[in-house]
């Protein structure tokens, strides 16, 4: 938003045009401001590390429980698939 304001400031036609070079520095200044204590959070409340404090015990949803065994099966199926061709 600022890179628009700055640029109607500037008396520029089409405030949003932005080239991919901009984009870049733009995502990496973004990235460069989230706190690793932000970062930790997101791995912890993933449920994929574990944690190293006690957490309320959240039952998980059944509809997103069946698309990961379905996504489990389709990986092993491919996994089976690949080593088939392979030798």
């Amino acid at each position: 938003m600022l890179w628009s304001l700055d640029r109607e400031e500037a008396g520029e036609e089409d405030i949003f045009a932005i080239d991919l070079l901009q984009v870049m520095h733009l995502l990496t200044e973004a990235w460069d401001a989230v706190k690793p204590e932000t970062i930790q959070a997101c791995w912890h409340h993933t449920g994929i590390l574990p944690s190293t404090r006690l957490v309320a015990s959240i039952e998980p949803v059944p509809e997103v429980k069946a698309e990961v065994a379905e996504a489990a099966m389709v990986l092993q199926n491919l996994n089976a698939v690949i080593k088939s061709h392979s030798g």
